[in-house]
C-alpha cells in the first residue's frame, strides 16, 4: 500500500473515539507533537502548553539529529515523505575508523535492497526542520499550541495544571512530555534524584562549504555517509543534516554537564587530543557546541498515575542518550501507539480509561528498554578505553573484513540475512500495528467481557460531560447523551 502524498489532516486511523477528551500535552517538542497529532487523529481535543517560544531560530542550537526507518515510516504515513526527502539527508551507510589514525574499521552499509524491505530509509536532519514539519501538522489538523506556558504545577486528582503567571487549566488527562527533567514526571513518579550517566554529548553544526574548501575534509561531504571515530572514553560522529549544513557531535564524560539542550560551553573543554588531524580540522571550525548531559532514570512500577489522568511520553519516562540513533523515534512511536489505542475509547469510564493507558504502557515498555540497551551499548562499543574489550572489538573487525562484501549481489546469504535480522528488531518495528496486534490479542476481549457484565441491566441513558469549563474557548463544554442497553 503506497504512502499518502500529502499531509494527513483527518482519518488517520479510519476510526475516531466514541467520546472526546480534552487532553493537554505539557511540553512541544518531537514527542509532544506526535503525540498531539496522533491524539487529535483519534479524535480528542489537544491543547500543547510548550515553555519556550517555538521561535526557529531560537532551535538552530538544538543542531543535527537521526531519522532512522522505524521513525521514517511513520512521517511517511502521515503524508510528510516528500518534505522528509527534501530537508533530510539520505544515509547510505556509516563508516567506522580508528580515532588516532583514521584506519577504516568496519562500515554498516544501508543496502537499497533491504531499506525497500524496510520501506525506509535512515536520515540526517536538522531538529529545527523536523519540529517545523511536525508543528505544521499538529496545527493543521486542529490541534492547537500555546507557547510560553511555563507550568509550574500538576494536580493529578484533577488533571490540571497550573501556569507561572497563576492561570490553572482544567482537562480530562495531562501528557507529560516535558523531557528528562521533567515535572509531570514527579507527579507520576515522585521525586528522583538525577542521576548523571556516563557520557555527555557536544554538538554543533558547521557549512559544508567551510567543509568543501579543506581538502582533507571535503571528502566527508560527498555522498551523505556518515563517520565514527572509535576514541578512548570518547568518540566522534559527523553526518550531513542538510545539503549545506553537517552536524559534529563528540561525546565524551564530563562531571560538570548539566541536562537540556540550550547549555553552550566553548569546545576547549573537551579532551579530544588523542584524534587524528581531520578531526583536529573539524573541532577548529567552532568556538563552541551544545552540552547535553545523559540522564538516567530510576524504572518505574507505572507509566501513567492510577486514576489515569496523567501519562507520560518520551524522554520524561525512557530517556535516552542524548544523540543517539531512537532517541526521537521512540518518543514519536510513544505518541503513535497513544493515539491508535484512545481512537478506540468508547465512554469516559475511567476502568476503560486505566486499561488503554496500561496497553500504551505494555507495548511500549520493553521496546523502549531494549532499544536504549541497544544504544547505550553502542555507545559503550565506540569509546572503549585500551584493555581486552577493544581488543577483542579490533579482532572481530578484522575477522569480518574477511569474510564481509560491500556488494549486496555477491554478499554470501548468511551475511544478508545476518545484516538483516541485525537491522529488523530496531528498524523494522511499526507502532500502529504494534498497537493493533493489542486491540486484536486483548482489547476486544476486555470490550466484550464489559459488554456481557453490562448486558443483563435495563436501558438507560448514560450522559458523557465534556466538562463544562472552557479553555480559552479549546473546549467545547457539550454535553453527549448515548442511550445503550448494552453498554458499548
Amino acid at each position: 500500500m503506497p504512502f499518502p502524498t500529502s499531509p494527513v489532516l483527518e482519518n488517520l486511523f479510519h476510526r475516531t473515539a466514541a467520546v472526546s477528551l480534552d487532553i493537554l500535552i505539557i511540553g512541544g517538542s518531537i514527542g509532544g507533537l506526535s503525540a498531539a497529532y496522533n491524539l487529535k487523529q483519534a479524535g480528542h481535543n489537544v491543547r500543547v502548553l510548550e515553555r519556550s517560544d517555538g521561535e526557529l531560530k531560537d532551535l538552530e542550537i538544538l543542531g543535527g539529529m537521526r531519522v532512522p526507518p522505524n521513525m521514517a515510516k511513520l512521517l511517511q504515513y502521515w503524508g510528510l515523505g516528500k518534505q522528509l526527502a527534501e530537508k533530510a539527508v539520505k544515509c547510505p551507510r556509516i563508516d567506522f575508523l580508528a580515532g588516532e589514525t583514521g584506519q577504516h574499521c568496519s562500515s554498516i552499509i544501508y543496502f537499497p535492497e533491504l531499506m525497500n524491505e524496510l520501506q525506509a530509509d535512515m536520515y540526517g536532519m536538522k531538529y529545527s526542520d523536523l519540529y517545523e514539519m511536525m508543528r505544521d501538522l499538529a496545527l493543521r489538523s486542529g490541534a492547537r499550541i500555546d507557547y510560553n506556558c511555563n507550568v509550574v504545577d500538576v494536580n493529578v486528582d484533577e488533571a490540571s495544571v497550573l501556569l507561572e503567571g497563576g492561570e490553572r487549566i482544567h482537562a480530562d488527562m495531562v501528557i507529560g512530555a516535558d523531557g528528562t527533567t521533567s515535572l509531570v514526571r514527579k507527579v507520576v513518579a515522585g521525586e528522583e534524584a538525577i542521576e548523571k550517566g556516563p557520557y555527555t554529548t557536544y554538538s554543533y553544526i558547521v557549512p559544508v562549504k567551510t567543509m568543501l574548501e579543506d581538502p582533507k575534509l571535503s571528502s566527508l561531504v560527498k555522498d551523505g555517509t556518515w563517520t565514527l571515530w572509535f576514541g578512548n572514553k570518547c568518540c566522534v560522529l559527523c553526518y550531513l543534516v542538510k545539503s549545506d549544513e553537517y552536524v559534529v557531535h563528540v561525546i565524551q564524560p564530563h562531571d560538570d554537564a548539566v541536562p537540556g539542550w540550550t547549555h553552550v560551553v566553548p569546545l576547549s573543554k573537551l579532551n579530544t587530543s588523542e584524534f587524528e588531524d581531520r578531526v583536529q580540522r573539524i573541532l577548529a571550525l567552532r568556538p563552541t557546541a551544545i552540552e547535553t548531559l545523559h540522564v538516567i532514570h530510576s524504572t518505574i512500577d507505572g507509566w501513567f498515575s492510577k486514576n489515569g489522568k496523567v501519562v507520560l511520553v518520551g524522554n520524561c519516562v525512557h530517556a535516552s542518550c542524548p544523540s543517539s540513533t531512537n532517541g526521537a523515534a521512540l518518543a514519536v512511536e510513544d505518541g503513535a501507539v497513544l493515539g491508535s489505542l484512545f481512537s478506540r475509547l468508547r465512554t469516559r469510564n475511567q476502568d476503560e480509561i486505566v486499561r488503554l493507558l496500561g496497553a500504551y504502557q505494555e507495548v511500549r515498555q520493553e521496546r523502549c528498554q531494549e532499544t536504549i540497551q541497544a544504544d547505550s551499548e553502542l555507545v559503550a562499543f565506540s569509546t572503549l578505553p585500551p584493555g581486552p574489550a577493544r581488543d577483542e572489538r579490533e579482532a572481530g573487525f578484522r575477522a569480518a573484513r574477511v569474510q564481509r562484501s560491500s556488494d549486496w549481489e555477491n554478499a554470501s546469504e548468511e551475511r544478508l540475512r545476518n545484516v538483516f535480522e541485525e537491522f529488523r528488531g530496531a528498524f523494522a518495528y511499526e507502532a500502529y500495528d504494534a498497537a493493533d496486534d493489542w486491540w486484536v490479542d486483548w482489547g476486544l476481549m476486555a470490550q466484550r467481557a464489559t459488554a456481557v457484565q453490562t448486558a443483563s441491566r435495563p436501558s438507560q441513558e448514560y450522559k458523557y460531560y465534556n466538562s463544562a469549563r472552557s479553555v480559552n474557548g479549546m473546549f467545547s463544554g457539550k454535553t453527549q447523551v448515548v442511550t445503550t442497553s448494552n453498554g458499548l
